[in-house]
């Protein structure tokens, strides 16, 4: 075989985009989280705190089926936790809590440590109570709980110059859909907020330039 026809033969693999591959690490991680929890020995809970576990964790394989993940475009230079993105997705451990009927809970969180690793959390009274009622511990939630990229140290989360879009749309427990392909522009001004939710919840409102990346912080929307 010449040179020349083998090298029409043979095609490099496409390139897969960050968006991709941090989607396949994000299932493998929560896959792998599900297997060791369903694993553990539970001989230490109540009838009621099992029942709860096996529930809980019945939402995290859903949630790893559905593979629609939070994107840090806050701090492009390094991989962080995402309680809620700009678009409004759910990390796991917010996803468990919020459909467990705490929604609130996630709210406040969002508002005012959204980027809290799960044992910063240790001395909330609300997250204990939800830890315990539902037999997980601490140890437990902290490995659901991963951190998120962004792909480009810009901010932009770019892929071979082009910007992927924000979350394909997050649906919470009511149906209604936070948001749905919305893609920053770059002639938007330094105070942003992005089309979140119905009056009376809330929505992002980013105070910081492009060249100075940060925590987004929430606010009433209405």
């Amino acid at each position: 075989m010449t040179g020349a026809l083998a090298a029409t033969l043979w095609q490099a693999p496409a390139p897969i985009s960050f968006a991709a591959a941090e989607r396949v690490r994000l299932r493998a991680h929560f896959d792998s989280v599900e297997r060791e929890l369903r694993a553990r020995d539970m001989q230490g809970l109540t009838p009621a705190q099992r029942a709860a576990r096996a529930r809980l964790l019945g939402i995290l394989h859903n949630y790893q089926v559905r593979g629609v993940f939070p994107r840090n475009t806050d701090f492009p230079d390094r991989d962080m936790p995402v309680f809620i993105d700009w678009a409004g997705t759910r990390c796991g451990f917010a996803y468990l809590i919020e459909q467990t009927g705490h929604e609130d809970l996630v709210l406040r969180i969002a508002a005012t440590r959204n980027n809290a690793r799960a044992p910063e959390l240790k001395d909330d009274p609300e997250v204990g109570r939800w830890l315990a009622e539902n037999g997980i511990t601490l140890a437990e939630a902290t490995r659901i709980q991963p951190t998120y990229g962004c792909g480009s140290p810009r901010g932009d989360c770019a892929v071979a110059g082009a910007v992927f879009p924000a979350s394909e749309g997050y649906k919470v427990a009511t149906g209604v859909t936070v948001a749905t392909n919305v893609t920053p522009s770059r002639s938007m001004s330094s105070t942003q907020a992005s089309r979140v939710r119905p009056a009376g919840s809330l929505l992002w409102v980013q105070e910081r330039s492009a060249s100075s990346p940060g925590p987004r912080t929430w606010a009433p929307s209405g």
